[in-house]
């Protein structure tokens, strides 16, 4: 088997398919026509790899797990208006009276979780749906003050903590990272897209009518791989090493960079 077709079939594996894909994009924005129903003025949109395009199935005790795909739920005004609880329960209280999502709902510090199982041949996902708000003009402008662009600061938001049953807030940017990573990836991703899409075209003739069907998501370029690479090599090392609790995030942000990758920085550390 030639090299190329060893690494198709390794990405193949980790990747997301596009079943899930549609699937999760589909309920989301069904979570967030619910919430707009019950009169929640809030907008849904995905952060982390599956905005950026680099998911792959976790690895936990031995084995793969369901996917976990991450929506922030950013509701209209600042924190200011707001308090952390008001917040995370004007999310989860809609949530938990409609029989679609209650019994499939979950809460954590950060977040709720929608758990969908056996969604296609046994694999499932967890969405995470993140309650937020804006960030107050006064951090923004903090923002700006650190070098961080206009329009990415202003895309500052502040989701909900709960521990010990007490709610506070934590500062963070998804939405401008998402868009700060695309503009890394940008140049590549040109240069991938005719070559790639023509091979899925050509691979899969049954799903798609043109080249042009195939979605910009099916794209790979080889920052995005190597991502997916490091974190499948993270998940496998930790979990061999009984160090769940002490493996690092995928991404984070910072007020400098408006977000960074951290793989690389345990990369170099560990190995």
């Amino acid at each position: 088997m030639k090299k190329e077709e060893i690494l198709k079939e390794i990405f193949d594996k980790l990747d997301i398919s596009q079943t899930m894909h549609d699937n999760a994009t589909e309920k989301y924005k069904n979570i967030a026509k619910v919430l707009e129903d019950n009169v929640l003025d809030a907008s849904i949109y995905p952060q982390g790899s599956f905005s950026i395009g680099t998911v792959i199935r976790p690895y936990k005790e031995g084995k793969d797990r369901d996917y976990d795909l991450d929506f922030v739920c950013q509701i209209r005004g600042t924190k200011d208006d707001f308090e952390p609880k008001e917040i995370k329960d004007s999310v989860g209280d809609i949530l938990k009276k409609d029989g679609r999502y209650s019994p499939k709902l979950k809460e954590y510090d950060r977040c709720w979780t929608i758990e969908y199982a056996d969604i296609s041949d046994g694999v499932g996902f967890n969405i995470d749906i993140v309650p937020s708000t804006s960030e107050t003009q006064n951090y923004i402008n903090f923002l700006i003050s650190r070098g961080i662009e206009i329009n990415k600061a202003e895309k500052a938001i502040a989701i909900t903590h709960k521990e010990n049953n007490e709610f506070s807030w934590i500062s963070t940017n998804p939405a401008a990272y998402a868009e700060w990573f695309n503009e890394k990836n940008k140049n590549a991703f040109k240069h991938y897209i005719y070559k790639q899409k023509s091979n899925i075209f050509n691979e899969y003739r049954m799903l798609y009518g043109s080249i042009e069907e195939v979605p910009d998501y099916k794209v790979k370029t080889p920052l995005q791989r190597v991502i997916q690479i490091l974190k499948r090599h993270r998940d496998i090392y930790y979990d061999r090493g009984k160090a769940n609790n002490f493996k690092p995030a995928s991404i984070y942000y910072n007020n400098t960079t408006c977000g960074n990758i951290e793989f690389f920085r345990w990369y170099r550390r560990d190995f």
